[in-house]
């Protein structure tokens, strides 16, 4: 099974991304900031990383045993 990691999860894009990845058999990570958003992703997360993109001390180890990244991500200021 391929592991993909999705940042930008609980973004407009990243929540669709993340179902079809899950609909396809993918086992998904989902990169955010927290799990409180990910409530209506429940059934289609399989591990929360708990981090923040602009902050590269807090990714350490993120992509360890993943074979797909897929970015989402966006500033809106």
């Amino acid at each position: 099974m391929k592991r993909v990691l999705v940042a930008g999860t609980t973004g407009y894009l990243g929540h669709y991304v993340v179902k079809d990845f899950k609909k396809q058999g993918y086992w998904v990570r989902a990169l955010t900031r927290s799990t409180d958003k990910l409530e209506n992703l429940r059934d289609d997360v399989d591990q929360a990383f708990i981090g923040e993109v602009t902050d590269p001390a807090s990714l350490d180890g993120i992509c360890q045993d993943i074979d797909i990244v897929f970015s989402s991500s966006g500033l809106r200021k």
